[in-house]
């Protein structure tokens, strides 16, 4: 979609689907510490655990540019687009995470019609 504000000014909007690569990677320490009898506490246990993967997902995605000519051939836009995608569920050792992925991208350009 787009339309005309003014005399030298426009806006352009979009919207669609994108297919999503995300790959991740976790790492996860947990110490177990011990004080017996009021004695500084000790290390007694550790454990170290991490993750890697790649997962593919689907998502949306909303656009809107708001252009302004600067001569016939030469024009400034600025653009701001949001993006989602299904979320992502990770196992790290005995935690559970899950990941939502979500953004916006804020973008300028000078640009030239030919």
């Amino acid at each position: 979609m787009s339309g005309s504000i003014a005399e030298g000014w426009s806006w352009q909007g979009s919207a669609g689907f994108t297919f999503n690569v995300f790959q991740w990677s976790a790492r996860e320490t947990e110490t177990l510490n011990v004080s017996l009898d009021g004695a500084p506490a000790t290390v007694f246990q550790q454990w170290r655990d991490h993750d890697t993967g790649t997962d593919f997902r689907l998502g949306l995605y909303f656009k809107g540019d708001l252009i302004h000519d600067l001569s016939q051939d030469w024009f400034v836009k600025a653009s701001l687009q949001a993006e989602i995608a299904g979320s992502i569920d990770m196992k790290v050792g005995e935690s559970e995470y899950e990941f939502k992925p979500r953004g916006y991208a804020l973008g300028f350009a000078l640009g030239r019609r030919f």
